[in-house]
């Protein structure tokens, strides 16, 4: 004497965040049943699509990998395979996401930037936690890190563009958990070297009074410059 057929699923039960692409196991308990038919639904099951029309009902467990249907409200249905009245139905929906992807916003290509600057990288992506950003100056041949890892779903980061001047200028922004899943830049952007610093007068100083008609001038060397313009405005006091 046998017990009455049944079938429970035992996973996915419900609140589950499958990404299409990745493999996931069906399982389920079974009595008195020999093969099991295993289906999906992508709308809390007012329609459904075969996984498989026939696997063995002792194993417990099925290989699925999940097909790129995104959905919020998806379900997986176990039946008898040799009689649908037998079936159970995961407890509550699970999620479908899509397969992770990322793609570069800005910079894409064309813009002038500035060494030293401060820029922001955007970027839009999908079932990704984290991303990684790179720089390159030579098309790509060689990248910098901007930063490791920084949380994707925020699409941006400020950042201070490196004073690598090249008019061949790409951004990756990559997967930082699989650098596989990555997005560079269109097209190539400039960037320039940073203005020089302003120098700043030492002698005379400023205010001074009195001087001399044979005047010392010096002042504090400015990065970047590669010359000087030297103007004096004189204001002559021949008393009263």
């Amino acid at each position: 004497i046998k017990p009455p057929p049944s079938v429970s699923v035992s996973s996915p039960v419900g609140g589950e965040n499958w990404i299409a692409g990745t493999v996931q196991s069906i399982t389920w308990t079974q009595t008195s049943v020999a093969n099991v038919k295993i289906d999906y639904s992508t709308n809390s099951g007012s329609a459904w699509s075969a996984v498989v029309a026939s696997t063995p009902a002792t194993v417990g467990t099925y290989s699925w990998v999940v097909p790129n249907t995104p959905a919020a409200l998806a379900l997986v249905r176990i039946s008898d395979a040799s009689n649908a009245l037998v079936v159970s139905t995961s407890a509550a929906t699970f999620t479908i996401a899509p397969p992770p992807s990322v793609t570069v916003m800005s910079p894409n290509g064309g813009e002038k930037l500035t060494g030293t600057g401060a820029a922001n990288v955007h970027w839009v992506s999908k079932s990704i936690s984290n991303v990684k950003i790179e720089c390159s100056a030579n098309a790509g041949t060689t990248w910098t890190t901007i930063v490791p890892s920084t949380p994707a779903p925020a699409g941006t980061y400020a950042c201070t563009i490196p004073n690598m001047p090249t008019s061949q200028g790409l951004v990756r922004v990559s997967d930082a958990a699989n650098t596989v899943t990555n997005d560079i830049s269109n097209s190539f952007f400039t960037i320039v070297p940073p203005p020089p610093v302003v120098p700043t007068l030492v002698t005379p100083a400023d205010g001074a009074t009195d001087q001399p008609g044979t005047v010392s001038l010096s002042w504090n060397v400015s990065g970047g410059a590669t010359s000087y313009r030297l103007q004096v405005s004189a204001r002559f006091d021949f008393g009263t």
